[in-house]
């Protein structure tokens, strides 16, 4: 995981279990970061903190779908997004 978003696979739980301004800010840190990697084509870092932002996205979805189930489409646009040039260069 990505040091500067301080979320690691053994804290990961602790940010989910209460959905809190925390986990909340956590999520768009990793998706910013997911993000910026992304655009500096480093996609295997985007993916793993858009896979942690998409698995905090879903656990706080199943707290509160009304609230959180919106974020889970957008974090799943933001993979696929990963694999727009990988499509696009296999198909030429």
């Amino acid at each position: 995981m990505h040091k500067k978003a301080g979320i690691t696979d053994s804290n990961l739980s602790s940010f989910i279990a209460c959905p809190s301004p925390i986990s909340v800010v956590s999520e768009e840190s990793l998706t910013n970061l997911g993000s910026v990697d992304r655009d500096q084509n480093r996609p295997d870092e985007a993916r793993k903190e858009l896979g942690k932002a998409l698995q905090i996205r879903r656990e706080l979805a199943q707290k509160n779908p009304e609230t959180y189930l919106p974020g889970v489409a957008e974090a799943l646009y933001n993979l696929a997004q990963l694999s727009v040039p990988e499509i696009s260069a296999n198909v030429s």
